[in-house]
């Protein structure tokens, strides 16, 4: 059995968010996996500063690489599609692909992934395999609202309501999702809602040492593991931990913004990106975990986003403390939602954690891909 999954995210960057782990699934039950990132170009190497570019390029100049049963690649493209004038044309998005080198429809062919069993697409750069390749089903997964994301172009939109339209099964993480791309009774009648998740075999039964770089950070520990870009609230962060000084604020993750207000407070701790195998760890020896988005600019964003590192910190023991969004409500029974930042505050600092546990086996990535394949009939 095979499967093809177009992503966006490169498969071996610390940032783990969801195809990466069910390309692990699949494997799991017997499934050859290709596994396609987002493609890199020239432009990448001159103007890119995004986390991630350099482990991009490493895999694209390896010709790829082999992890079990897992074959990820980065492909090289000459006319790239982006949001700059004239690359944000569709035609750069259509045709893209046919100005990789080296060619990747062809490689896909050679790699015996001609034909397979599932197409699985969560990057709509990846439409055009749904012409190219043999497939008996075809999943769309969407995790995001792409409107609002400031690099991507209307035409990436479009594309991925084209997507819907053919595709045998649409998952989405969010339930907000349905509005944006649900436009007709069809589409809607092909959605199945289907939330990110974890993998327990990480956090259960697993002995881990203190990683060496928390040891000379007092406790309690307020930690944040993710991606760090435009949607990071550093404001209420930097409320936070100016107003707890007997509390350290960890962040990890991906510096794609300078968090300059920070870096002048001697209880706060940037550690930048860490394996994405060592995220237990660091976890297991903190003791709350937060999710300080910025809903009131990036509502947009945000209102879709279910987010992975809550069910990583659930997973881990922690109390956990989030903005409120729409999507969270359904959490509350588990988690402090906060509307304020002084309700932010109050949550952290309060010692008592009184909420329920959350039954996190139905939210593992295997059980999310079982519901997927009864659906499809595998």
């Amino acid at each position: 059995m095979k499967v093809l999954i177009g992503n966006s995210h490169a498969y071996t960057v610390a940032i783990q968010i969801g195809s990466q782990h069910y390309a692990r699934c699949f494997q799991k039950i017997g499934y050859d996996v290709m596994y396609l990132a987002h493609p890199i170009s020239p432009l990448h190497k001159y103007f890119s500063k995004a986390y991630g570019t350099d482990e991009r390029f490493r895999i694209m100049k390896s010709g790829g690489e082999t992890i079990g049963r897992i074959f990820h690649y980065v492909p090289y493209t000459y006319l790239p599609h982006h949001k700059v004038p004239i690359l944000s044309m569709k035609f750069f998005l259509n045709n893209w692909h046919k100005f990789t080198n080296p060619n990747l429809a062809k490689l896909i062919k050679d790699k015996g992934f001609g034909k397979v069993d599932i197409l699985w697409i969560d990057n709509p750069l990846y439409e055009f395999l749904t012409r190219e390749i043999d497939y008996k089903h075809s999943v769309l997964r969407i995790t995001d609202n792409h409107r609002g994301f400031t690099h991507t172009t209307r035409a990436m939109h479009d594309k991925m309501i084209e997507l819907a339209k053919k595709v045998d099964l649409i998952i989405y993480t969010a339930k907000d999702l349905v509005d944006i791309y649900g436009i007709s009774p069809t589409i809607r009648s092909k959605m199945l809602y289907v939330p990110n998740g974890v993998d327990l075999s990480l956090f259960e039964n697993i002995e881990c040492q203190e990683p060496e770089e928390l040891r000379c950070i007092p406790e309690p520990r307020v930690i944040y593991v993710g991606t760090i870009n435009y949607w990071f609230d550093e404001d209420l962060v930097f409320y936070c931990a100016k107003n707890l000084p007997n509390h350290s604020f960890v962040i990890i993750g991906p510096p794609e913004r300078r968090l300059e207000k920070l870096k002048n407070l001697k209880n706060v701790y940037l550690l930048g990106a860490k394996p994405n195998s060592r995220t237990p760890c660091f976890l297991k020896h903190s003791q709350i975990g937060i999710i300080p988005f910025d809903v009131n600019n990036y509502g947009e964003l945000i209102r879709t986003v279910n987010p992975v590192k809550l069910y990583e910190y659930l997973a881990a023991g922690l109390k956990v403390v989030s903005v409120r969004w729409k999507e969270l409500e359904n959490f509350e029974k588990y988690i402090f939602l906060c509307k304020t930042k002084e309700e932010f505050l109050e949550a952290i600092k309060t010692p008592r954690n009184d909420k329920e546990k959350l039954d996190l086996t139905q939210y593992t990535w295997e059980y999310n891909l079982k519901r997927v394949l009864e659906i499809l009939g595998k």
